[in-house]
């Protein structure tokens, strides 16, 4: 693999490596033994994406290895293939309820989601809406190096 792999934990740890804006690092706990290609969830960081993603990495915590990638080169990111945002649900009124969720996921490589967390709500009724979606959508695997890999996502729920 062209990206160097550096083990670390932490925050702390984190902002170093972000700081040093090396290709790649992997978050995990000391007690992992070295993890494989396949068990190691990709993550493009961008400084719009840094906070998020530094978040999901955090409320993770030592369940994934992260492979931080701070370059293009190489990594081509998941895209969304098959699903539609679910209809705006309405309250017991007869209101629709509106708002917006952040739900944070693992994309396996074969494309399904896994894990997904509630990063962001405006209303748990539509976090839990958006939790029992999410895992439904079909994306295009995220690539590093022409291999099909684990990636970390994000996808936004808007009800109107």
């Amino acid at each position: 693999m062209a990206a160097s792999l550096f083990l670390i934990r932490g925050w702390q740890r984190w902002a170093f490596c972000m700081l040093l804006a090396w290709p790649g690092c992997v978050l995990a706990c000391e007690k992992q033994s070295q993890p494989s290609v396949d068990d190691v969830v990709f993550n493009r960081v961008t400084p719009e994406t840094s906070r998020l993603d530094m978040e999901l990495q955090e409320r993770y915590g030592c369940k994934y290895p992260f492979a931080m990638i701070f370059s293009s080169a190489g990594y081509q990111p998941m895209s969304l293939l098959a699903g539609a945002q679910p209809a705006t649900p309405n309250d017991e009124s007869g209101s629709p309820v509106t708002g917006t969720v952040l739900i944070g996921f693992v994309l396996n490589a074969d494309g399904t989601p896994i894990d997904p967390l509630v990063l962001k709500s405006d209303d748990d009724r539509l976090s839990k809406l958006a939790m029992d979606h999410v895992t439904t959508l079909r994306y295009r695997p995220a690539q590093f190096n022409s291999r099909t890999v684990r990636s970390l996502g994000i996808q936004v729920y808007q009800f109107k």
